[in-house]
């Protein structure tokens, strides 16, 4: 078991079906764009105020967590970064939402994937497309990522060549080395289930030897555990987004929330102990005691992939949060 909420199959999934170009509303207009990242065209959604402030509207580019998720990132019936998009809007902020190249291509073999390949390289090539949106502000794009694409945003913002952000803002990012976000994952998970005590550390203690041997490269670095080659996870392993946050001088917003499942309070302290070294104007955290993973209520004693499959929006204090965050940029 390894990161069992946060690696998903790498294989073509379903993309979502894009609006007419320039559907809308009273408080947003859509419009269906494409940019090419690494030989590939890659379709998404320009979301634009209808009645933005005055001047033209920062603009943040959305990154997904990890496996294949469309540009709404939808599970189930939720739809996160649709809400998100909408509802930024209604505060005067453009956004630029894109399918993630897992749903679009499946991999010439497994020794393309890797984080560069699944998420950074179309990340860059989307900040620099939002950039060049004529009617967006070029000089104030924001980077935002949810889960992995949380994790990532420290070092996609320090890729040569990416588009200088305004800020980064990080949803739900786990933070803890040798993904000892897992052991809380595979506890709550366990616990979901009514296993005992015994049956919980004995799975832990497994994930512990396999994570072992992957960091000692015991295992073929093209085996697949879960949809994902040994040598991507030991790509994640390595991840330390609280240190390169450390390295960074962006400004930063990083929320969590309480109820998640998948992303836990001592991986939201990390962040936050990072943003306290860097005294930068602007870094910012919050924890939502009340919120899931995915920023949404939970309903009481909800719990499983029932948090997933029933019908939620992103809680509206949270894009209020972000709104405001950016705003103040």
């Amino acid at each position: 078991m390894v990161a069992t909420a946060l690696v998903s199959t790498l294989t073509a999934g379903q993309a979502a079906q894009p609006k007419p170009a320039d559907a809308g509303t009273d408080t947003y207009t859509e419009q269906e764009i494409s940019f090419t990242s690494a030989g590939l065209k890659i379709p998404g959604t320009l979301c634009l105020p209808s009645a933005p402030p005055k001047g033209k509207p920062p603009i943040v580019v959305l990154v997904q967590g990890s496996g294949p998720h469309d540009r709404d990132e939808t599970v189930g019936a939720k739809k996160p970064f649709a809400d998100l998009a909408h509802g930024l809007a209604a505060h005067g902020i453009a956004t630029l939402r894109y399918d993630k190249r897992t749903v679009l291509e499946k991999p010439s073999n497994m020794d393309v994937v890797t984080m560069k390949w699944e998420v950074e390289d179309d990340a860059v090539a989307a900040l620099e497309y939002a950039r060049r949106v004529a009617r967006a502000d070029s000089t104030k794009v924001f980077l935002l990522g949810h889960s992995l694409g949380a994790m990532l945003a420290p070092f996609i913002a320090a890729e040569p060549g990416a588009t200088p952000l305004a800020g980064l803002i990080m949803l739900a990012s786990p933070a803890r080395p040798h993904l000892g976000y897992v052991d809380d994952q595979i506890r709550a998970m366990l616990q979901s289930e009514k296993k005992s005590d015994a049956e919980i550390s004995a799975t832990i203690e497994k994930q512990h030897q396999l994570i072992s041997d992957i960091e000692a490269g015991k295992l073929p670095p093209n085996q697949v555990l879960q949809g994902a080659p040994v040598h991507y996870l030991r790509e994640m392993i390595a991840l330390d987004p609280a240190a390169k946050l450390r390295q960074e001088s962006i400004p930063a917003l990083v929320l969590q929330g309480g109820k998640d499942a998948q992303v836990f309070e001592p991986d939201f302290n990390l962040l936050k102990e990072a943003l306290a070294t860097r005294h930068i104007a602007g870094d910012e955290s919050k924890l939502f005691p009340e919120l899931s993973h995915m920023f949404m209520t939970v309903a009481p004693g909800e719990t499983g992939m029932a948090v997933y499959l029933r019908p939620g929006q992103v809680a509206p204090e949270v894009i209020e949060t972000i709104a405001r965050w950016i705003h103040a940029r």
